[in-house]
């Protein structure tokens, strides 16, 4: 069974209602990045917000990372930036991706066409 790296737009989704979302959002075999976590968390508007983000997050195992993931990141970032114009952030879910062997969900495919060895898949795709 695959294990799936949610990138932060698949989350934003579901917070807005896409039913689709929501129901993936409750597959036990999810994982969230500690650099999705963060975004989610700057996003929060108040503290309400915020205590409902976390409880949802709660629910779910958080990749930190590790030095290899960095590592990764940034021979990435080196690779990949001038060519397609991927952000520092993307480059830290391709790398936890990889070193994890996850699948990554998301709905910006551009942002990781054409990076080497990375299975990336649109929400629509394993719903």
């Amino acid at each position: 069974m695959p294990t799936y790296l949610v990138d932060t737009n698949v989350w934003i989704e579901s917070f807005h209602g896409n039913e689709q979302a929501r129901e993936f959002l409750k597959k036990d075999d999810l994982f969230v990045s500690y650099v999705t976590k963060a975004e989610l968390i700057f996003g929060a508007r108040d503290k309400r917000s915020l205590s409902n983000l976390e409880k949802i997050l709660g629910k779910y195992g958080v990749n930190w990372g590790s030095d290899l993931v960095n590592q990764r990141a940034l021979e990435i970032l080196i690779k990949y930036r001038l060519k397609q114009g991927i952000g520092i952030l993307e480059c830290m879910l391709v790398a936890t991706a990889l070193e994890n062997k996850m699948i990554l969900i998301t709905d910006n495919i551009k942002h990781f066409r054409g990076i080497e060895g990375l299975v990336v898949k649109k929400l629509s795709e394993v719903i």
